[in-house]
């Protein structure tokens, strides 16, 4: 990717949404504050109440036409989450960033930019420069290639969880997260999904996995290309 001086390499999903997140977030604020130089108004309020929206926000925008509205509403639950972090969760990004130390800050994050969307989910640790636990590819278990593995990310885990455990839940769950690596399995006769995560702590290691055993109701067999992926699935915690 290419912008404005600087080269980044999107190497999964999750470090995609991240930059993007910070160059619309930054396009937002940098109109915003000319408006309000503009206009003649405060920018700092200007600013704080579109954090404030980011935060509190509406199902759908109140402007919304009867048809954008059905259309929005019936969009699935990721792909919301994902059209709209960018600019919505990009925007809250680059307001802190702003307020803490102006456009100096934000122009400082292209040359250190946010590489997972648990960095634009929660500032403060991407100006503490936390990084993610690094996890290893798996050893498939005998009979088993593997296919393909991504990271998820902290956005992606919370979508994955929200549709079984609600939206406070899973926001509560995936704010722990320390990195993690999915992994898609292939035999002749079917698929299977595995998913190594890490955590800040044990409290929220415990509490993903508590999330994770009650997701069992909302497991249905499925299956891709031809191939059976069964409802079956197990959980484990490991070491600390």
């Amino acid at each position: 990717i290419y912008f404005a001086g600087y080269v980044v390499t999107a190497v999964d999903e999750d470090a995609r949404l991240a930059w993007q997140a910070l160059v619309e977030g930054d396009a937002e604020v940098a109109e915003m504050v000319h408006t309000a130089a503009e206009l003649g108004i405060s920018a700092s309020r200007m600013l704080r109440r579109a954090r404030y929206a980011v935060a509190k926000p509406e199902p759908v925008s109140a402007d919304a036409t009867p048809t954008e509205r059905s259309a929005w509403e019936m969009l699935p639950l990721a792909s919301e989450a994902m059209a709209g972090f960018p600019y919505r969760d990009g925007l809250a990004f680059s307001v802190d960033l702003y307020r803490a130390g102006g456009f100096t800050l934000i122009d400082k994050a292209y040359g250190r930019p946010p590489n997972v969307t648990e960095h634009i989910l929660h500032p403060e640790k991407y100006l503490a420069d936390e990084q993610p636990r690094a996890i290893s590819e798996l050893s498939p278990p005998p009979g088993w290639t593997l296919a393909w593995s991504t990271p998820l990310g902290e956005l992606r885990t919370r979508v994955a969880l929200e549709p079984c455990l609600g939206q406070k839940v899973a926001v509560a769950a995936a704010a722990g997260w320390n990195g993690d690596r999915a992994f898609v399995l292939e035999r002749d006769n079917g698929w299977m999904l595995g998913w190594v995560s890490a955590w800040d702590s044990e409290a929220d290691a415990a509490e993903l996995e508590d999330g994770l055993a009650r997701m069992g109701s909302c497991m249905r067999a499925n299956d891709a290309a031809g191939k059976p992926i069964s409802a079956q699935f197990s959980i484990r915690r490991v070491g600390s």
